[in-house]
C-alpha cells in the first residue's frame, strides 16, 4: 500500500547516541522482518523474524569474537546452534524447547571428533568420540542422572 515503509534506520540501543544503528525491513503490516545492526555487546548481528514479529534466526558474535547462527521457534526458544567451541572448533548443538542441549557435535581439545547426546534435563547420556591417550575409538554410556553407569565400548575394556 501507498507510503508504507518497508525500511526503517533505527538507534540500535533506543538512546540516539549515534553510535549503533540498525537497518529494518518491514512487511506491508509494518511488522519487522529483517534486522541488522549491533548487539548490547558492540558486535554486529542479523535477525530474521516472521510476520507476527517473532526472532527465528539469529546470526551474530559470541562474547569471545566467534561467529554464531541460531535457529528459534516462535515462542523464542532455541532449537539449533552452530558456532565455535574451545580452541575454535566447529559446534553443532540441537536443543529441545525448554533451552536444555540434546545433542552436541563437536570436537575434542585435541580436535578429535565427538558425538555427545543428553536427556531433557541436560544430563549426558552417550558420548561417542577419543579415548586418551590411545586415540582410538570409544563410547560411553551413561545412566539418566549422568554418571558413568552402562560401561564403555573401545580400547579400554
Amino acid at each position: 500500500k501507498d507510503g508504507t515503509a518497508l525500511v526503517k534506520l533505527e538507534d540500535s540501543f533506543g538512546e540516539n547516541v549515534g553510535f549503533a544503528g540498525t537497518v529494518v525491513t518491514l512487511n506491508g503490516k509494518g511488522k519487522d522482518l529483517v534486522q541488522l545492526g549491533v548487539s548490547t555487546g558492540g558486535q554486529g548481528v542479523v535477525t530474521t523474524l516472521n510476520g507476527k514479529g517473532q526472532k527465528l534466526v539469529w546470526l551474530g558474535v559470541t562474547i569471545s569474537g566467534e561467529g554464531t547462527v541460531t535457529t528459534l521457534n516462535g515462542k523464542g526458544q532455541k532449537l539449533v546452534r552452530i558456532g565455535v567451541a574451545t580452541k575454535g572448533a566447529g559446534t553443532v548443538v540441537t536443543l529441545n524447547g525448554k533451552g536444555k542441549d540434546l545433542v552436541w557435535l563437536g570436537a575434542t581439545l585435541k580436535g578429535a571428533g565427538v558425538i555427545i547426546t543428553k536427556n531433557g534435563k541436560g544430563k549426558e547420556l552417550v558420548r561417542i568420540g577419543e579415548s586418551d591417550p590411545e586415540g582410538m575409538g570409544l563410547v560411553t554410556a551413561y545412566d539418566p542422572s549422568g554418571r558413568y553407569g552402562f560401561g564403555q565400548l573401545g580400547p579400554r575394556n
